[in-house]
């Protein structure tokens, strides 16, 4: 992990990890008429007040072996500035939950969640579901990661990990 990653997390290195969730997913194709370039583009600019890192366009998509509740995730709502016109079509990114996470014991993403992919998760009795993991760095190529490849994600409390 990048020294800049451990600093937006406020820590020195990864043995001072504590808490949170450690879940196991399989890398996938991102889905067809994703809402990830809308996460980017509304909400790094929160992620960075808190972290001090940006965020890429492109997150991994994982498909975890266990439901996953996010621990103590912090919400950001849909600015104020964002123009009537498109709001409506919006309507489903109105609140995210936000959650620092390490991929692969390695590098430093973000859990990011819509109201209704958390209302979904709390429901979940087994079924394995699809999260998406935003990052300051483009984690495929940096790790080495393909399509398939099974990798840890240990999700982490926002409130303990900032700087």
């Amino acid at each position: 992990m990048y020294q800049w990653e451990r600093e937006a997390l406020g820590i020195e290195t990864l043995g001072e990890l504590a808490g949170g969730a450690q879940v196991q997913g399989r890398l996938e194709e991102p889905p067809e008429g994703s809402t990830a370039w809308w996460i980017s583009a509304l909400f790094a600019p929160d992620i960075w007040k808190i972290w001090r890192v940006g965020l890429l366009r492109l997150p991994l998509s994982l498909r975890l072996q266990e439901p996953l509740r996010q621990p103590d995730p912090v919400e950001f709502r849909l600015s104020a500035t964002v123009p009537s016109a498109i709001r409506h079509q919006l309507a489903h990114l109105e609140a995210v939950s936000v959650s620092p996470a390490v991929v692969a014991g390695q590098a430093l993403g973000f859990l990011v969640r819509t109201a209704a992919e958390e209302a979904a998760a709390e429901r979940a009795t087994g079924a394995a579901h699809l999260v998406r993991v935003f990052a300051p760095t483009g984690l495929r190529s940096r790790l080495g990661l393909d399509v398939g490849r099974d990798l840890r994600l240990h999700v982490l409390p926002a409130d303990e990990y900032r700087p």
